[in-house]
């Protein structure tokens, strides 16, 4: 089996975890507080969170270096259901939902940035928007059918012009004059930590996507060194970029100039260098809606072969491709549900819904890091309690505003995932 580098590991967890949120969410936390600063510290607190899940991640990699992640942490220390309904929300909405978000992403911004093509008209009822990310879906699973390399040379590709490309978003910015934060222009003394709260929990979902690598731990050379490594190094990488082009908007836009608003990238970009400056940050846009696609298209697969191996899924998803060994028969189906759920439209409502069960999920995982952690007496122990304590601490603050304020979207989304029970234990009875 080919594998792939430290390199290739790390392009991963920086191209998955930088998508279109980064350039977006920063409207939404300026909404919710008035003060520059605080808004950085907000971001700060991802940054803080991330390398805590870091920390969780890299640890259980190091001592479970098994493809499929999440589910066989489960696996193995927690009852069956749980890693089956891991991998079933995977395929049927979380993994497969991402993907067709991004890819109608990534749709929307060759609209803008090709606007000849009129993606907008609608071709035997489905309009162009919705073809052409059906045709991204197609082209990333082909790219990761043809190998983990030609995956990963692809991610490294991307991964390396969406770091440039915002690295020069952040020196030029800089040397256009946005050295200083524009003064604040609200302060709210009262329940100041409910808008902090409520900024942060859409900070955190930037900052996700890091457990991408621990999928396909068997494909990586020498795991137990490289993901723990790349975890780390990746998320500083993405936290410094992510602090970085925070500082240039909030030093360009005020924050009433910023709430709200979901173009402050191109906002931004506009106010320094003018009205043709929106078509580059459209194609900086672009590419990293397509490295994070491709990096959540090429760790799913992982998920379901492991699972279908054990008999909980179709056994043909555990195929591979005689030539290039990878799991191209999941591969296929995951990008065949994509394509049902971007032609029924549901699946940003379907995201919605469950992203308590996301977060539910990473308690789970990080109580079973707490648990080896008893018996931990390596010279990290230290780091590695702090890193699953902050972390644990924050996905159930998350989890719990969530279930207050949207808890009839938490409910739907618990509804949907109710047909795995039935199949499980069909399953179980098949096996017996």
């Amino acid at each position: 089996m080919k594998k792939i580098g430290f390199w290739t590991t790390l392009s991963l967890v920086v191209g998955n975890i930088i998508g279109v949120g980064i350039f977006t969410t920063t409207g939404y936390t300026a909404a919710r507080i008035g003060d520059p600063q605080t808004v950085l510290w907000v971001w700060a607190a991802g940054a803080l969170y991330a390398l805590g899940g870091a920390t969780v991640y890299g640890y259980l990699a190091y001592k479970m270096p098994y493809s499929g992640g999440d589910y066989q942490y489960l696996k193995k220390y927690l009852p069956a259901y749980f890693p089956f309904l891991f991998g079933w929300s995977g395929l049927f909405v979380t993994y497969t939902g991402s993907i067709a978000a991004l890819a109608i992403g990534a749709a929307s911004y060759l609209n803008v940035l090709v606007p000849f093509l009129h993606l907008n008209d609608t071709v035997l009822l489905v309009d162009g928007i919705t073809i052409s990310a059906i045709l991204f879906v197609l082209l990333f699973t082909v790219i990761n059918v043809l190998g983990i390399r030609s995956g990963g040379k692809t991610q490294i590709a991307l991964t390396l012009l969406i770091f440039l490309l915002i690295t020069g978003f952040i020196i030029a910015g800089y040397f256009s004059g946005a050295r200083h934060l524009l003064p604040a222009e609200r302060i709210t003394h009262t329940e100041a930590f409910a808008p902090f709260l409520s900024a942060l929990a859409a900070v955190l979902f930037t900052y996700m996507g890091w457990t991408t690598v621990v999928y396909i731990a068997e494909e990586v050379h020498n795991p137990k060194k490289n993901i723990p490594l790349a975890l780390g190094a990746g998320v500083v990488l993405t936290a410094l970029l992510y602090m970085g082009i925070n500082y240039i908007f909030l030093s360009v836009l005020s924050t009433s100039e910023a709430a709200g608003q979901i173009n402050v990238a191109a906002l931004t970009a506009q106010k320094l260098w003018g009205a043709g400056a929106a078509g580059l940050t459209s194609a900086m846009i672009l590419i990293a809606i397509l490295s994070s696609m491709n990096s959540t298209v090429l760790s799913g697969p992982r998920i379901y072969q492991v699972m279908a191996a054990d008999g909980y899924l179709w056994k043909k998803l555990r195929n591979e491709h005689k030539k290039y060994k990878t799991p191209s028969t999941a591969l296929w189906v995951q990008g065949g549900w994509t394509v049902l759920l971007l032609l029924s439209g549901t699946f940003d409502q379907l995201l919605t819904m469950v992203v308590a069960v996301i977060l539910f999920f990473s308690v789970l995982t990080a109580g079973i890091a707490i648990k080896l952690l008893w018996r931990e007496e390596g010279k990290y122990r230290v780091l590695l309690w702090g890193g699953t304590i902050i972390y644990s601490a924050m996905c159930l603050l998350i989890l719990s505003t969530i279930l207050r304020t949207q808890l009839f979207a938490t409910l739907s989304g618990l509804l949907i995932l109710s047909p795995s029970l039935p199949v499980y234990l069909w399953q179980r009875r098949r096996s017996v």
